[in-house]
């Protein structure tokens, strides 16, 4: 029996986007996980749910697949009812995150989309192979994307946040990203 969307807690009145409890596709917050790559590209992946073994046997999504010269990325809404959430009672976001990808240190991102514009807002982040990692990336982190890369614009205005990504990019590599917790912080 699936939920009514009523019956989700928004994320901005938990800081909790996803914990995984769910049953996938479906986040905390009663929005779907989807798998998207580069279409340019001969990327290729998919994202899904499964256990962990070394992280408490939560549950975690999982990205994995091989780049291109492009990305791959897994996405969701931040409300289920298509409106953007404001969220700036909080600092940041926080993911719990690990790669078993071939790379020692990969190269990740988070994009948030906002109301304000086509383009997303983009925080790095580098994370070590084996390893979960809680990665905070506080909304002055996150910088405008344009056709040439980001800005030095940081988001300043997190009223308006509509979805979330979170993305490898990179030149053929295996990819092989999970998460296990994803919030926003105070």
């Amino acid at each position: 029996m699936r939920k009514l969307p009523s019956a989700f807690k928004s994320c901005v009145e938990s800081g909790v986007l996803d914990d995984m409890t769910e049953a996938f596709p479906f986040s905390t917050c009663g929005t779907k996980w989807v798998g998207k790559s580069d279409m340019a590209s001969m990327s290729s992946g998919s994202v899904s749910r499964e256990q962990s073994k070394g992280n408490n046997n939560n549950n975690m999504n999982v990205l994995r697949g091989f780049l291109q010269k492009g990305f791959l990325q897994m996405t969701t809404d931040l409300a289920n009812t298509g409106q953007p959430v404001d969220a700036t009672r909080f600092a940041g976001v926080e993911l719990q995150v690990l790669t078993n990808g071939p790379e020692d240190a990969c190269p990740f991102h988070v994009d948030l989309k906002t109301n304000n514009g086509p383009r997303p807002y983009r925080a790095s982040f580098a994370l070590q192979r084996g390893e979960w990692h809680t990665v905070r990336l506080p909304w002055s982190q996150f910088l405008a994307t344009s056709s040439s890369g980001t800005t030095d614009n940081s988001l300043k205005d997190a009223s308006q946040l509509q979805r979330i990504g979170i993305i490898a990019t990179g030149n053929d590599r295996k990819v092989h990203l999970a998460l296990s917790n994803l919030r926003f912080y105070k």
